[in-house]
Protein backbone atom coordinates (compact mmCIF):
# COMPACT_ATOMS: atom_id res chain seq x y z
CA UNK A 1 0.00 0.00 0.00
CA UNK A 2 1.23 3.34 -0.95
CA UNK A 3 0.75 6.13 1.28
CA UNK A 4 0.22 9.60 -0.16
CA UNK A 5 -1.33 11.53 2.80
CA UNK A 6 -2.03 10.49 5.95
CA UNK A 7 -1.50 12.54 8.99
CA UNK A 8 -2.47 11.69 12.68
CA UNK A 9 -4.96 14.40 12.49
CA UNK A 10 -6.18 13.41 9.02
CA UNK A 11 -9.50 11.49 8.26
CA UNK A 12 -8.86 8.02 6.41
CA UNK A 13 -11.12 8.06 3.64
CA UNK A 14 -11.61 5.16 1.29
CA UNK A 15 -8.68 3.79 -0.89
CA UNK A 16 -8.57 4.12 -4.64
CA UNK A 17 -7.57 0.73 -5.94
CA UNK A 18 -6.02 -0.36 -9.08
CA UNK A 19 -7.18 -3.97 -10.28
CA UNK A 20 -6.50 -6.45 -13.37
CA UNK A 21 -9.19 -9.04 -14.20
CA UNK A 22 -8.78 -12.91 -14.33
CA UNK A 23 -11.67 -13.02 -16.74
CA UNK A 24 -10.99 -15.15 -19.42
CA UNK A 25 -13.05 -13.05 -21.95
CA UNK A 26 -11.26 -12.68 -25.14
CA UNK A 27 -10.62 -8.96 -25.20
CA UNK A 28 -9.80 -8.82 -21.73
CA UNK A 29 -7.17 -11.73 -21.70
CA UNK A 30 -5.69 -10.36 -24.94
CA UNK A 31 -5.33 -6.83 -23.22
CA UNK A 32 -5.13 -8.11 -19.30
CA UNK A 33 -1.47 -6.12 -18.67
CA UNK A 34 -3.22 -2.51 -19.63
CA UNK A 35 -6.51 -3.29 -17.89
CA UNK A 36 -7.30 -1.52 -15.06
CA UNK A 37 -10.57 -1.38 -12.71
CA UNK A 38 -10.03 2.29 -11.16
CA UNK A 39 -12.46 2.44 -8.23
CA UNK A 40 -12.99 3.62 -4.44
CA UNK A 41 -13.75 1.99 -1.47
CA UNK A 42 -14.62 2.88 1.64
CA UNK A 43 -13.82 -0.52 3.63
CA UNK A 44 -10.97 -3.41 2.88
CA UNK A 45 -10.05 -4.12 -0.54
CA UNK A 46 -9.71 -7.37 -0.07
CA UNK A 47 -13.51 -8.03 1.67
CA UNK A 48 -14.81 -5.35 -1.46
CA UNK A 49 -13.55 -8.10 -3.99
CA UNK A 50 -13.98 -11.36 -1.83
CA UNK A 51 -17.21 -12.01 -4.41
CA UNK A 52 -15.57 -10.73 -7.67
CA UNK A 53 -16.51 -13.38 -9.76
CA UNK A 54 -20.08 -12.79 -9.10
CA UNK A 55 -20.18 -9.68 -9.79
CA UNK A 56 -20.25 -7.43 -13.32
CA UNK A 57 -18.56 -4.57 -11.66
CA UNK A 58 -15.63 -6.99 -11.70
CA UNK A 59 -16.16 -8.54 -15.05
CA UNK A 60 -17.62 -11.60 -13.54
CA UNK A 61 -14.31 -13.03 -12.74
CA UNK A 62 -11.28 -12.78 -9.89
CA UNK A 63 -9.45 -9.82 -9.64
CA UNK A 64 -5.91 -9.51 -8.41
CA UNK A 65 -5.40 -5.89 -6.66
CA UNK A 66 -1.98 -4.15 -8.18
CA UNK A 67 -2.06 -0.54 -7.14
CA UNK A 68 -3.84 0.79 -3.61
CA UNK A 69 -3.39 4.41 -2.12
CA UNK A 70 -4.68 5.27 1.08
CA UNK A 71 -5.75 9.14 1.09
CA UNK A 72 -6.60 11.51 3.67
CA UNK A 73 -9.04 14.64 3.61
CA UNK A 74 -10.32 13.79 -0.47
CA UNK A 75 -14.12 13.36 -1.43
CA UNK A 76 -13.87 9.70 -2.27
CA UNK A 77 -16.41 10.03 -4.75
CA UNK A 78 -15.13 13.60 -6.34
CA UNK A 79 -11.31 11.44 -6.73
CA UNK A 80 -13.02 8.43 -8.34
CA UNK A 81 -15.33 11.15 -10.58
CA UNK A 82 -12.33 12.92 -11.39
CA UNK A 83 -10.26 9.64 -12.13
CA UNK A 84 -12.65 8.50 -14.35
CA UNK A 85 -13.22 11.45 -16.28
CA UNK A 86 -9.53 12.36 -16.63
CA UNK A 87 -9.13 8.45 -18.38
CA UNK A 88 -12.33 8.73 -20.11
CA UNK A 89 -11.19 8.37 -23.53
CA UNK A 90 -9.51 4.60 -22.12
CA UNK A 91 -12.52 3.22 -21.07
CA UNK A 92 -13.61 -0.33 -21.71
CA UNK A 93 -16.51 -0.61 -24.19
CA UNK A 94 -17.53 -4.02 -23.27
CA UNK A 95 -21.20 -5.43 -22.26
CA UNK A 96 -21.05 -8.36 -20.51
CA UNK A 97 -24.27 -10.57 -19.57
CA UNK A 98 -25.09 -10.72 -15.36
CA UNK A 99 -26.28 -13.51 -14.11
CA UNK A 100 -29.84 -13.74 -15.07
CA UNK A 101 -28.48 -12.98 -18.47
CA UNK A 102 -29.25 -8.79 -18.94
CA UNK A 103 -26.75 -7.02 -20.76
CA UNK A 104 -24.36 -4.52 -18.11
CA UNK A 105 -21.84 -2.81 -19.13
CA UNK A 106 -19.22 -2.22 -16.23
CA UNK A 107 -17.89 1.43 -16.38
CA UNK A 108 -14.66 1.44 -13.77
CA UNK A 109 -12.09 -0.58 -16.37
CA UNK A 110 -9.60 1.67 -18.50
CA UNK A 111 -7.20 0.61 -20.92
CA UNK A 112 -4.50 2.63 -18.42
CA UNK A 113 -1.13 1.47 -17.13
CA UNK A 114 -0.16 1.70 -13.87
CA UNK A 115 2.18 4.17 -13.91
CA UNK A 116 -0.35 6.86 -15.98
CA UNK A 117 -2.83 6.02 -13.13
CA UNK A 118 -0.25 6.51 -10.39
CA UNK A 119 0.59 9.91 -12.32
CA UNK A 120 -2.65 10.59 -12.23
CA UNK A 121 -3.00 10.59 -8.39
CA UNK A 122 0.00 12.46 -7.92
CA UNK A 123 -1.22 15.19 -10.28
CA UNK A 124 -4.92 15.21 -8.49
CA UNK A 125 -2.83 15.67 -4.96
CA UNK A 126 -0.11 18.78 -6.16
CA UNK A 127 -3.03 20.32 -7.88
CA UNK A 128 -1.61 20.16 -11.19
CA UNK A 129 -4.03 17.28 -13.26
CA UNK A 130 -5.59 20.26 -14.89
CA UNK A 131 -2.38 21.07 -16.94
CA UNK A 132 -2.38 17.39 -18.20
CA UNK A 133 -4.13 14.86 -20.39
CA UNK A 134 -4.40 11.40 -21.23
CA UNK A 135 -2.93 10.11 -24.15
CA UNK A 136 -4.15 6.64 -25.21
CA UNK A 137 -1.69 7.15 -28.19
CA UNK A 138 1.10 7.28 -26.30
CA UNK A 139 -1.09 5.74 -23.21
CA UNK A 140 0.84 7.99 -20.81
CA UNK A 141 -0.16 11.96 -19.56
CA UNK A 142 1.06 14.30 -21.53
CA UNK A 143 0.85 18.64 -20.79
CA UNK A 144 -1.94 20.07 -22.57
Amino acid sequence: MRRLADTPTATPIPVPDSGTSESDHPFVAKHRTLLHKIGVTSGDVKTRISNAERETTFLLAKVEVVLTFRLANIDRNGLEALLHKFFAGARLDLELKDRFGFPVAPQEWFLVPLDAIEEAVRRILDHTIEEYAYSSESAKLVKR
